[in-house]
């Protein structure tokens, strides 16, 4: 290509018949660009329902480059025909995508009153991938898995309760949710952060854990407190986390909600989320913060160990966190936001305790109880 001019960077496009579409930016001129087009290859499969394994007969399909780990080749140009929703109606649930290029991605696959899917697909040169057979559930499901922040630890027996986002109110209940609701969003429009983490498909970010972080997720926390004191109080949890974490939530309304999820140990937690049967929902990673903790031994007047006492911490703004004392008459209380507490002890066939005013700094505190003294 001559007459360029002097200097100067251009953007390269190559195309051909049959062969991805190579495309190069800021070229400088007066300079040799070797160019090698990659053969296109293709995607064919099934969609079938995941209860009855009967064909779904009308759904949309498209594609969305995987750049986990990899910048995309600038050789392998996806087509926009390839990255738009396309309307597929075939008796079978059957389905081919023509002309894709070399390279990995997440086949995204909706129908109408399911719920959405994406699972990974690997093109190769000249190849077509049939083996991209989908399963859709009926009905409008969310999953996810809690975790440790930090650690790729589980999080089991986690709260989970789902909170609509609509504006509609039909009792004073469901107008002191959405109060609650409406406090938590304006704090975070004035913050201007989010509640929450989303996980991206390429997988979950390492967390922050500086100071400034620290403090921003306990305001966070202090917002999900909100909402749980008011979901705990007018409603039924719609799930738990199991053994390792992971939790469903299914039969929803397409819309948008805050999931909210409370477990022992951990800061309270929030997630927006927006739910239809036209796009995918990736699932849910929810890292629970461990906050600070508390940790001492309770006596009985005689020194011996009083067991099974219960203590109650609560914070400043409201936030609750009770334990027993074990058999040795210790005990540990985490998820705990900074700041004063009031920490009640209850012992059966002892003098009632004046609450007791504890101060929470970061990390690990320590406080013995000894009651009656």
């Amino acid at each position: 290509l001559g007459q360029l001019g002097e200097g100067g960077l251009y953007s390269v496009r190559a195309r051909a018949s049959g062969y991805a579409t190579a495309r190069f930016s800021n070229v400088p001129a007066d300079s040799d660009l070797p160019i090698v087009l990659n053969q296109l290859g293709g995607v064919a499969g099934s969609v079938v329902s995941t209860e009855l394994r009967e064909p779904i007969v009308a759904f949309r399909v498209r594609l969305v480059r995987n750049t986990a780990g990899a910048s995309e080749d600038p050789a392998n140009e996806l087509p926009r025909e390839l990255r738009r929703w396309r309307s597929i109606d075939d008796f079978d649930g059957l389905f081919t995508l023509d002309d894709v290029p070399p390279g990995s991605y997440f086949l995204e696959v909706v129908a109408t009153d399911h719920t959405g899917e994406s699972i990974e697909v690997v093109v190769r040169e000249g190849e077509v991938t049939d083996d991209a057979d989908v399963q859709l559930r009926s009905g409008l499901v969310v999953t996810g898995q809690a975790l440790v922040l930090g650690r790729d630890e589980a999080v089991p027996g986690a709260e989970i309760y789902m909170l609509s986002l609509s504006e509609e109110s039909s009792d004073d209940e469901e107008r002191e949710e959405s109060d609650a609701r409406g406090r938590t969003r304006d704090r975070q429009n004035e913050s201007g952060r989010p509640s929450a983490d989303r996980t991206a498909r390429a997988g979950k970010s390492r967390p922050d854990l500086s100071a400034a972080s620290a403090r921003q997720r306990e305001a966070e926390a202090q917002m999900a407190y909100e909402v749980l004191r008011v979901a705990k109080r007018t409603r039924n949890r719609d799930t738990r986390t199991n053994d390792s974490g992971l939790f469903e939530v299914s039969d929803l309304r397409p819309g948008r909600y805050l999931l909210v999820a409370d477990a022992v140990g951990f800061l309270p937690k929030t997630v927006e989320v927006s739910i239809s049967d036209s796009v995918v929902v990736p699932d849910l990673f929810m890292e629970f913060d461990p906050g600070q903790s508390l940790e001492g031994s309770v006596e009985l007047v005689q020194g011996q160990p009083a067991v099974g006492v219960t203590l109650v911490l609560r914070h400043t703004n409201g936030m609750v966190r009770r334990v027993d004392s074990d058999e040795q008459g210790r005990y540990s209380i985490g998820g705990l936001l900074t700041g004063e507490h009031m920490l009640r002890v209850r012992i059966e066939s002892a003098p009632m305790i004046d609450p007791i005013k504890v101060s929470i700094g970061r990390g690990v505190n320590r406080f013995d109880v000894q009651p009656g003294r």
